[in-house]
């Protein structure tokens, strides 16, 4: 092989004009690649599978692996003028209540959100495309327009994200009142879907911790050769939010490091706890992926496992946080926490849970409001939030 490899270097060197042949079927190589993808795609409304993941990223949320999402429509081959036929947003899309530039945005869908084109509407020398997108029950979802080339008549493998507009258009337009104050994540285990806004802005936990310090003690308890033996009366108070037993309890579990642990144990990022309990910080998404491992695998045993949902289900609350629980479970049953906590800019209040509905799919949420005048005034904020989930999820029956 050697003297092959050497003999052809002096066959280069002795002709230089194969050097110039070979660079030039090397340039043409390349050249014709765009044209033919072109063509194809022109004929048959279909990008090569070897596109799809340069131009669509998936979710790397790091949560567990979830069932695969079941289409409103399968994927076409027809060209794209077909009506009606399925298709994906390329990048963030920003979708219209009417076609033109100028409009105001009633959703946000990420990349690979899929949709279904029902009609093209041309406005100035923009092409519009008519879409209808479809959410987890079946009061969810809405219809709009989009730019038409954010659109490909290809399947993604992305999940569908988007914005809670994407989820309804009037749940979006109630909390945009709230702008950069509003971080929330709903993640929907059984299609896949997921909405989010402002999901990686940190907020205070306060104690709404408390759950993350019970998983961390039962799992710690679990190590030790001689468990306590109230695990159940400890797990309660734990739940409950004691004000005099969580600082002892944080202690025992070795403070932020052991917390910090315990979360990298099961999967968990972007929850920092701090100093004492009550000074941990959070992100939307990092409280949704702790409550999906609660869901499916907090590193417990069953019985543990078992322990934490209830005490925490039936931890009492605080009269500010009170309609927030009452809103949540309106034909529901929840494991809801709370937490709530003053700052120099005004009040913030967080809940993060996980909620199944009486008639409707299940649900894994984290949301927070920082900075309002008042801690009633953020639980109202909150209320009205729920309410509107609740009716979303009511109407799917």
């Amino acid at each position: 092989m050697k003297r092959k490899a050497d003999n052809t270097a002096g066959l280069r060197d002795e002709h230089p004009s194969l050097q110039r042949r070979v660079r030039r079927l090397q340039r043409l190589q390349v050249w014709w690649r765009a044209p033919l993808l072109l063509v194809i795609f022109c004929l048959v409304g279909i990008v090569p599978l070897a596109l799809t993941h340069q131009m669509l990223p998936t979710w790397h949320a790091d949560l567990p692996p979830i069932p695969a999402l079941v289409l409103s429509q399968s994927p076409t081959a027809t060209p794209d003028r077909s009506l009606p036929h399925a298709a994906w947003t390329v990048a963030t899309t920003r979708v219209q209540a009417h076609p033109g530039v100028g409009q105001a945005s009633i959703a946000s869908f990420e990349a690979g959100f899929p949709v279904t084109v029902l009609d093209h509407r041309l406005s100035g020398a923009i092409d519009w495309a008519h879409i209808r997108w479809y959410g987890p029950t079946a009061s969810s979802g809405g219809s709009g327009w989009v730019v038409d080339n954010a659109l490909v008549a290809f399947e993604s493998d992305a999940r569908p994200i988007g914005d809670l507009g994407a989820l309804s258009p009037a749940l979006g337009q109630v909390m945009a009142h709230y702008k950069d104050s509003l971080s929330a994540a709903f993640y929907f285990p059984d299609s896949g879907q997921m909405y989010r806004v402002n999901q990686d802005t940190p907020f205070a936990l306060s104690d709404g911790f408390r759950s993350v310090v019970l998983l961390t003690w039962l799992a710690k308890s679990e190590s030790l050769s001689n468990p306590p033996v109230a695990i159940p009366l400890k797990a309660q108070v734990i739940a409950a939010g004691d004000q005099q037993v969580l600082p002892q309890v944080y202690s025992q579990v070795g403070g932020a490091s052991g917390i910090s642990t315990y979360l990298a144990d099961i999967g968990v990022s972007a929850i920092q706890p701090g100093a004492d309990w009550l000074s941990a910080q959070a992100t939307a998404t990092a409280m949704v992926q702790f409550y999906l491992a609660l869901e499916t695998n907090p590193g417990l045993s069953s019985s543990n496992r078992t322990l934490a949902l209830t005490q925490l289900a039936s931890a009492p609350t605080s009269p500010s946080t009170a309609d927030i629980g009452v809103a949540v479970n309106v034909n529901a049953t929840s494991v809801l926490v709370s937490g709530a906590i003053h700052t120099a800019y005004g009040w913030t209040l967080n809940a993060a849970g996980i909620v199944t509905p009486h008639n409707g799919p299940q649900y894994i949420v984290a949301i927070a409001i920082r900075d309002q005048p008042s801690q009633d005034a953020a639980a109202k904020a909150l209320v009205v939030f729920f309410q509107h989930i609740a009716t979303l999820v009511a109407a799917s029956s």
